[in-house]
């Protein structure tokens, strides 16, 4: 029993994590999933022959479900990106932690190209409205108030002038500091920030809010596997 009762406190927590109906779960995922791969491998590093052999049992099981890059939802990888204490550092260290180099490379590049695809759909919603009440401003003004021809620069190139995007900006800033005991409101942080990062604010709270878990947290484990079974939303 004393072999099981370290692995069963591991799910029970992780479990009670990212159950809650209450508040967002969905940038908790994969770092409890990334905490779980951790604190396996520690485990089969035990001095304890016991402890060892069980977590040696159990890292098969790990990467049975999580070892396939290509099974993983990377939505709930960018779901952690979008977490600012975690942002990408974060994810790609434990991407690097996980898995072999040639796959941890391939998945952190898949990653930032996901990232980045809906990130310039919502950027281009984004872009249009504003273009649109630009062009209106332009259109109203007098030329003789445009002595060096800035406005008609920018009405006809479309040009702006924040050559760094809003997600480039948000991930090289630091990362929210990160409190053991007080958890941060992802989706109040992005409300706070919506003025400096609109864009990304839209984005995050249509991806943050997804639902990851269907089953109650009293229902999670697998008996028979003695295993965490959460079951993802794809």
């Amino acid at each position: 029993m004393r072999y099981v009762l370290p692995f069963l406190k591991m799910f029970y927590d992780s479990t009670m994590r990212i159950s809650g109906s209450s508040y967002v779960t969905s940038h908790m995922y994969m770092k409890e999933v990334f905490g779980i791969g951790k604190k396996i491998r520690q485990y089969s590093e035990s001095s304890d022959v016991g402890i060892r052999l069980m977590a040696m049992r159990m890292k098969g099981k790990y990467y049975k479900y999580w070892g396939n890059p290509n099974g993983i939802n990377i939505l709930l990888l960018i779901a952690g990106v979008l977490d600012p204490r975690s942002k990408l550092d974060f994810v790609n260290y434990f991407i690097d932690y996980i898995f072999e180099p040639s796959i941890a490379s391939e998945l952190k590049s898949t990653l930032l190209s996901s990232l980045k695809t809906p990130y310039d759909q919502y950027q281009g919603v984004e872009e249009g409205s504003q273009n649109s009440q630009q062009e209106s401003q332009l259109d109203d003004e007098d030329e003789d108030n445009d002595p060096q021809g800035m406005s008609f620069y920018l009405r006809a190139t479309g040009r702006r002038f924040d050559y760094i995007s809003e997600l480039d900006k948000y991930l090289r800033e630091d990362p929210e500091p990160y409190t053991k005991s007080v958890e941060l409101d992802v989706l109040h942080w992005w409300k706070v920030n919506s003025t400096r990062f609109p864009i990304l604010a839209n984005m995050a709270q249509e991806v943050l809010i997804i639902l990851i878990s269907t089953v109650a947290s009293e229902c999670a484990f697998s008996t028979e596997e003695g295993w965490l079974i959460l079951i993802v939303v794809a």
